[in-house]
């Protein structure tokens, strides 16, 4: 997250495999830069990677979602659901395009899954508490995903002054105090 440089490190060893081209369309899509990765993604369509075939789905599914372009990436995902729903990046993508279709309880659902069992994904769990908050006003889900952001993000501020809002939200005065007492502890006050 916030490294640039692996895009410049991932687009020097992209003509090594299509492991390697598959890492700088993921880097692209998770950095905005969406011409280039529609670029690679059309260039796949000539190659025989029939191994990789689902996961350029996905990835195709992320660039119309990335474009608000929802139902498309919807109809991208269920043909390739059979071989992908299992991947990480598909529940990526889906609590993505859920989220675009305010659908906000079943994307909730997913991005759990995804902060459950692939934690990761930090983004997509941050996406989960802020659905958590804004759309379905869970306090209590929030909180956790942003306990468990907080071990997966390394201990930033951001996660715990987050933690310690939704806590008194929650009415878990003592979760709040803990929240503030590690933040004054470490002068992020």
């Amino acid at each position: 997250a916030g490294n640039e440089g692996v895009v410049d490190n991932l687009a020097a060893l992209a003509d090594i495999g299509v492991e390697y081209k598959l890492g700088y369309v993921y880097a692209l899509l998770r950095f905005g830069r969406l011409d280039d990765a529609s670029f690679l993604l059309h260039e796949f369509q000539g190659q025989a990677a029939e191994y990789m075939a689902p996961l350029v789905d996905v990835y195709r599914a992320w660039l119309e979602s990335a474009r608000g372009n929802f139902s498309r990436a919807e109809q991208v995902l269920v043909s390739c659901q059979a071989c992908a729903a299992k991947f990480p990046e598909f529940m990526l993508v889906n609590g993505r395009v859920l989220v675009g279709q305010r659908n906000y309880y079943r994307a909730a659902q997913v991005f759990s899954t995804l902060l459950n069992q692939f934690e990761g994904f930090w983004r997509e769990s941050k996406m989960m508490a802020e659905v958590s908050i804004r759309y379905l006003h869970c306090y209590k889900t929030a909180y956790i995903a942003y306990a468990k952001l907080f071990v997966v993000d390394a201990g930033k501020s951001d996660d715990l002054y987050k933690m310690a809002w939704v806590a008194l939200h929650n009415d878990q005065f003592s979760e709040a105090v803990n929240a503030i007492s590690v933040l004054k502890k470490n002068k992020w006050l």
